[in-house]
């Protein structure tokens, strides 16, 4: 992975130099056929780095992972900030937004559905993304998933990665709702 230690703060303990703890994250499905790493240890490596710092740090560093262009920083992202309370994320949301408008992350569906479940505004502001990015009529009749679906898309048939949206959002409720992803917010 070519980014710098100092562009990763604290998540630079994320990775152990041997296996890409990254990878589960991609479809939240335990694989564990691979004892050494899978979908428990990830999180469970997210979980230590909350333990082991203190609340100020791993908000700036989470503006770290979220602001760089490589996808497995921001993977880490998408879970870590679903463990933050909401007086903790206005900086965060507004640059996972920034990330959302600039469409060009491979992890876009991770992306969309993190900020459909932190943020209380979505839907006005995905729809002010899809505006600027697209053509679609009666945007504003879309309901929230319908609105969720059009972001992730993209500009062309090869690009729509609705179905992994639709999959990895299923997965993320229900690892929050068996509490093996803690949550402090209230959205």
């Amino acid at each position: 992975m070519a980014i710098e230690d100092n562009q990763l703060g604290i998540f630079k303990g994320f990775w152990d130099g041997n296996h890409p703890h990254h990878l589960p994250l991609m479809n939240l499905r335990n694989d564990t056929t691979n004892r050494d790493w899978n979908l428990e240890i990830s999180l469970n490596r997210i979980e230590n780095i909350f333990q082991e710092n203190e609340r100020q740090i791993i908000i700036k560093d989470l503006e770290l992972l979220i602001k760089q262009n490589n996808w497995r920083p921001q993977l880490i992202f998408c879970i870590s900030i679903l463990k933050l309370k909401d007086e903790e994320l206005p900086n965060l949301k507004k640059e996972l937004w920034n990330k959302l408008e600039e469409y060009r992350s491979w992890v876009i569906p991770q992306l969309a559905v993190t900020a459909s479940i932190v943020d209380s505004n979505f839907k006005s502001m995905a729809i002010e993304i899809l505006k600027n990015k697209k053509q679609i009529n009666d945007l504003d009749a879309l309901n929230s998933e319908e609105i969720l679906i059009e972001l992730t898309k993209g500009n062309t048939q090869f690009e729509d990665k609705s179905s992994i949206t639709i999959r990895w959002k299923e997965n993320l409720l229900k690892l929050i709702q068996e509490e093996k992803i803690k949550t402090e917010h209230n959205n």
